[in-house]
C-alpha cells in the first residue's frame, strides 16, 4: 500500500532509516554513469571504478582516524557485525574462548552470537545493562572466567539512545585479559557523536550509510592488522557495487559539515565527552 498523496508526511524513524540525501542520489548516478566498471578489471574503466572506490574508502578512513587499508565495504551493518564476530571468533578455532556481549545489542549481533552457540558449541556470556547502565562488574566476572575470543559491545543503542562506555570497556580488557579484540557495533553513533576506534580502544567497528542519508545495502567495517589472520574478509571480495560503496563517502559528508562545528564547540576533549550523560 503507497503512502497517502494528499497528506505531508511526518517521518519521525531516523532511528531505523533515513531518506536519502538528494546530494547522495546526484553523486551515486554521476557514478554509476562514470565508475559502472569493475574495480577488479586492469583496464581503463576497471581503473577508474577503482580510483573512485578508493577516494570513498580514504575519506571514510579519514574521518574515523585509521588507515585506508583498514576499511572493508560491505553489503551493510548486519553483513559487517557477522563478518566481525564470526570471522574474529573463527580465527581462533584451534584455541577458542567465549564470546561476551551485552544484553541489548541489536539483533544482528544477538542472532550471530546465538548462531555461534547452536552451530559450533560456542561459550557465549552476556553483560547486563540495567536501564542503561552497563554492568562493568559483571563483565569484569566473565573476563576472569577462563579464556576470552571476542567483546562484542555497542557504542549507542538502537531502540533507547543509551551510550555504552567503550573506552572504559577497552580499559577493563587490557588490564584483565589483554590482547582480545573488542568489537564495536556504531551503526547508530556514526556521524551523530565522534567515533575514533582507536581512541576508544577497539580492534573491530561496524557503521552503515542508510542512517546517514545514504541508502540501504552498503556498510563498512573497520578491522585493525593486530585482529588474527582470517577474521576479516579479503578486499578482492568486497570490492563491488561503486555507486553504493561511495555513496557512503557523500552521505557522511553531508550531516559532518554542521556536527564537526557543534563538536568543536561542545566537546573540546576526548575527557570532556567521556564525562557526557549515558543518554543519547
Amino acid at each position: 500500500m503507497g503512502m497517502p498523496v494528499d497528506k505531508p508526511l511526518t517521518y519521525l524513524d531516523n532511528a531505523a532509516t533515513t531518506p536519502p540525501y538528494p546530494e547522495v542520489l546526484a553523486r551515486m548516478h554521476e557514478v554509476m554513469m562514470d565508475g559502472w566498471g569493475n574495480p577488479s578489471s586492469p583496464h581503463v574503466v576497471g581503473r577508474r571504478a577503482k580510483e573512485m572506490l578508493e577516494e570513498s574508502r580514504a575519506t571514510i578512513a579519514d574521518v574515523l582516524g585509521v588507515d585506508a587499508d583498514e576499511i572493508y565495504f560491505t553489503s551493510g551493518s548486519t553483513e559487517s557485525n557477522n563478518l566481525a564476530i564470526r570471522g574474529a571468533c573463527l580465527a581462533q578455532r584451534e584455541n577458542p574462548g567465549k564470546i561476551i556481549t551485552s544484553t541489548l545489542e541489536h539483533s544482528s549481533v544477538t542472532r550471530t552470537v546465538r548462531g555461534m552457540r547452536r552451530d559450533l558449541d560456542w561459550d557465549c556470556r552476556y553483560v547486563d545493562a540495567p536501564d542503561g547502565c552497563f554492568d562493568m562488574e559483571q563483565l569484569a566476572e566473565q573476563l576472569q572466567d577462563g579464556p576470552t575470543s571476542l567483546i562484542s559491545v555497542m557504542r549507542v543503542q538502537n531502540e533507547t539512545g543509551w551510550i555504552f562506555p567503550i573506552p572504559e570497556i577497552a580499559q577493563l580488557r587490557d588490564e584483565l585479559a589483554p590482547g582480545v579484540p573488542l568489537h564495536c557495533d556504531a551503526t547508530q553513533a556514526f556521524c551523530k557523536m565522534p567515533v575514533n576506534p582507536r581512541e576508544w580502544g577497539v580492534q573491530l567497528l561496524t557503521a552503515g550509510a542508510h542512517k546517514i542519508g545514504g541508502p540501504r545495502g552498503i556498510g563498512t567495517e573497520i578491522a585493525f592488522p593486530c585482529i588474527p589472520p582470517g577474521s576479516a574478509v579479503t578486499r578482492s571480495a568486497v570490492c563491488v557495487r561503486v555507486p553504493s560503496r561511495c555513496s557512503l563517502r557523500w552521505a557522511w559528508q553531508k550531516p559532518c559539515v554542521s556536527l564537526r562545528r557543534i563538536w568543536k564547540r561542545t566537546w573540546n576533549t576526548p575527557q570532556a565527552f567521556a564525562s557526557a550523560p549515558s543518554r543519547a
